[in-house]
């Protein structure tokens, strides 16, 4: 999945508009990915808080500002990748049906 989640041609089927994630935010295209697919019961803003301080960087993110980026991602793009997922787990050792 990571493979996918870094190819560019992945992120350029995934976004709503060309303009989105051309520059650099405080949570790019795949550390958002990464976050949306690590995301626990919890609040959002405590979800991001607990995500940037595992990543080291000092970055703070509004629960405003996570939001307007997760709407620039398809949805279709967490399709791909739980297919990928699905896939990959199949054909792993002791998982054959």
């Amino acid at each position: 999945m990571k493979k996918t989640v870094d190819m560019e041609s992945f992120k350029n089927c995934s976004k709503k508009r060309p303009q989105d994630f051309t520059r650099e935010r405080k949570m790019s295209f795949k550390m958002l990915v990464y976050f949306l697919l690590s995301m626990i019961n919890e609040s959002s803003q405590n979800a991001l808080e607990r995500f940037f301080a595992k990543t080291g960087q000092g970055i703070y993110m509004t629960q405003q500002a996570f939001s307007l980026a997760r709407q620039k991602i398809k949805w279709e793009a967490f399709r791909i990748l739980f297919e990928l997922q699905r896939k990959d787990r199949r054909i792993l050792p002791g998982n054959e049906r």
